[in-house]
């Protein structure tokens, strides 16, 4: 299939490199050099504009860091709807406002080029392994077209809905997961100045019905000392 892909950034090259081993042909917009260099580096097509992705393409990925970014490349002087032909399909993968999201896909619609919001989850580790999972917008119909090659990327695709709700799902994700963060922070703090031992804490705790993948995710990153944990918090809180 002829696909767009634009954000060739940290996720978004690992994704890219999974579309085109799996036989698609890849045209790129890449706005930095470094993204440039990683486009030149995957042997993708190359080219100046966004519009210039479209006007090649069946279906334009995007995944770029704010919803003004979406606005820029789907619907700027150079962007997408400038060089889509009736028909396309543009897959956001980014995650941003749901409102912008449904604005956008509505100005698309209008022009009869279809939308989904496909946020993803699990970060590059899971970008690297084709093991991410999408929470997906839009129609049912333009989603099963889509499908197959969202498969090339991740192993858990979900239809949420209508437009805005792949969006709305991830933040929901984001809630449940900054709070067990923030939870587990404090909860190794209170037990520290307490005088316990973090370390057995974390391991009790481990194996009942408080455990959970942010207690895990937060020992990798910061390690048991209460110095640790109190940046762990902190860093949560910022």
């Amino acid at each position: 299939m002829r696909i767009g892909f634009i954000g060739i950034g940290n996720m978004g090259s690992e994704m890219a490199g999974h579309l085109l081993a799996a036989g698609n042909t890849l045209t790129t917009y890449a706005r930095s050099e470094l993204s440039r260099e990683r486009a030149r580096g995957l042997g993708l097509d190359l080219v100046d504009t966004a519009s210039e992705v479209a006007a090649t393409s069946e279906v334009v990925f995007t995944i770029v860091t704010a919803g003004s970014d979406v606005e820029a490349v789907v619907l700027g002087p150079e962007g997408i709807v400038h060089g889509a032909q009736p028909g396309l399909i543009v897959v956001d993968m980014s995650t941003i406002s749901p409102g912008i999201t449904r604005r956008v896909a509505e100005l698309l619609r209008a022009r009869d080029i279809a939308m989904l919001d496909a946020p993803v989850s699990g970060g590059v580790a899971a970008a690297k392994t084709a093991s991410l999972t999408f929470f997906v917008g839009g129609d049912a119909a333009i989603f099963e077209r889509v499908r197959p090659l969202l498969e090339q990327m991740g192993k858990a695709i979900f239809h949420m809905g209508a437009s805005g709700t792949g969006q709305v799902t991830k933040l929901a994700n984001q809630i449940c997961q900054l709070a067990n963060l923030q939870g587990t922070a404090e909860a190794l703090l209170f037990a520290s100045s307490q005088g316990a031992d973090a370390g057995k804490v974390r391991e009790a705790v481990m194996t009942g019905f408080g455990a959970s993948a942010p207690y895990k995710e937060l020992y990798k990153k910061f390690g048991i000392t209460p110095e640790a944990i109190a940046e762990a918090a902190l860093e949560n809180l910022r």
